[in-house]
């Protein structure tokens, strides 16, 4: 029902719903051939057909960017980071992490919209399951709906089409490989700008490989410095801090004392578990009534689908958080087992740390260590371990406490860029630290 109503807004050249792409802004069509913006967040009423239309302001910035794509051979890169320095504000994104920055991934999908030509092109791709992230494919063509002249155009035909011409010999992004060989690949955050730091191995220069700023490589100094560390002392203070912290987790007494503490602190609190329960049952009830209206034609249908995608989620967090709920409850909490299978888990893991596949010594580090922040200003690399192995990192079946949440336990210092010799500091005082392991 939902998709047939979908469809049909599609074929009629309107807008089926989401946030409109940079350059446009959502209006009602009126009766009378005028339009009506309507103000971010705000659902069509029933009977209102929504279309495009064209924010001036964030129109020209984009006939900017196709004219230096084209006509001056600027790159991706050199566009996002024109942008970038010239304060440009880029595109509204609620996936984005830290500093909102134009990147070379935003310019290439707006190179690459055929609605900048006033084109649209309905359901190219798709997801299994409703309010599911996962499973997106891409629709045969004749599954598609393309209607030329829905919206105004930003770009002429002729730019548009000179664009995708340009950049059809090298398709980006495609045939990167997801699995890298770095052992902190995803782990660095930077302190200044909140972006993934990215490793890099220099290419035909004398040069160490190194970890720097994804937030200086996509968009710029205008974002972030790009200040580098090198690869091999971050690596070898993570493998440090893991050696000893080994130490001590192999210890059996040790380990049934820290198992104890955290189960103990760990139990739900009485009523948890009923009130999750309660909220899943109206939730339930909500969508239910959402698909009786969309059935019965009561409610338009895009507005529908939107509520029904954000309560399936909702519904999904709620459900796993009972889950993990109940099996912490139910956990009989045998530390004798737990330790022992701890123990036997982390039996090989110095062999695996000292000579293992690069996904293996990922995937341990990963089970003590949470993360890393570069903080720039104070020149320090902050370690952020976990109390415990994490169990999912190492496929041990115990019940994961809360108290397994990270803790800035160590610190280590980068003098320079390059130092001779890791220094672990002492250990700061403060409520946080003082029950750290």
């Amino acid at each position: 029902m939902v998709s047939r109503g979908l469809r049909a807004h599609a074929e009629r050249g309107d807008w089926t719903g989401g946030p409109p792409p940079y350059g446009y802004r959502r209006a009602a069509r009126q009766p009378a051939g005028t339009v009506c913006i309507l103000e971010p967040g705000r659902w069509k009423a029933k009977g209102e057909r929504v279309t495009l239309v064209v924010e001036s302001v964030e129109a020209a910035v984009v006939r900017e960017i196709f004219a230096a794509y084209v006509h001056q051979g600027w790159g991706l890169a050199a566009i996002a980071h024109r942008l970038n320095d010239r304060g440009v504000a880029p595109p509204a994104s609620a996936r984005r992490h830290g500093t909102p920055a134009w990147t070379k991934n935003t310019i290439w999908a707006i190179l690459r919209n055929p609605i900048y030509r006033g084109r649209l092109v309905y359901a190219k791709t798709g997801y299994a399951e409703i309010g599911k992230r996962s499973g997106k494919v891409q629709r045969p063509v004749a599954d598609r709906i393309v209607v030329d002249q829905a919206f105004p155009e930003i770009v002429p035909p002729e730019l548009w089409e000179t664009a995708q011409a340009k950049h059809e010999p090298r398709r980006f992004g495609v045939g990167r490989p997801w699995h890298r060989p770095y052992l902190l690949s995803a782990l660095i955050t930077c302190g200044h700008c909140g972006k993934k730091f990215q490793a890099h191995q220099p290419v035909g220069r004398p040069e160490n490989p190194y970890y720097v700023c994804g937030g200086y490589v996509a968009s710029g100094l205008s974002v972030c410095d790009g200040l580098r560390v090198p690869m091999t002392y971050l690596d070898e203070a993570v493998l440090d801090g893991i050696q000893k912290r080994l130490e001590r987790v192999l210890d059996r007494d040790v380990l049934r004392h820290r198992l104890q503490a955290l189960l103990a602190a760990d139990r739900p609190q009485e009523g948890n578990i009923e009130a999750l329960q309660t909220r899943i049952a109206e939730i339930r009830r909500r969508i239910d009534r959402l698909i009786e209206l969309s059935a019965a034609g009561a409610e338009e249908v895009p507005s529908v689908r939107a509520a029904l995608v954000r309560l399936e989620r909702e519904r999904e967090g709620l459900e796993a958080e009972l889950t993990e709920t109940t099996a912490r409850a139910d956990s009989a909490g045998d530390i004798d087992a737990m330790a022992a299978t701890l123990i036997e888990t982390l039996g090989t893991s110095r062999e695996v740390l000292a000579a293992g596949a690069p996904e293996e010594r990922k995937r341990l580090v990963r089970a003590f260590l949470h993360g890393v922040e570069i903080r720039k200003t104070t020149r320090q690399a902050v370690l952020s371990w976990y109390r415990l192995p994490a169990p999912e990192n190492l496929s041990v079946k115990l019940v994961a406490p809360t108290g397994f949440e990270p803790v800035f336990e160590s610190r280590s210092r980068f003098c320079q860029l390059y130092p001779a010799v890791v220094r672990q500091q002492a250990r700061a005082k403060g409520t946080r630290l003082k029950h750290a392991a």
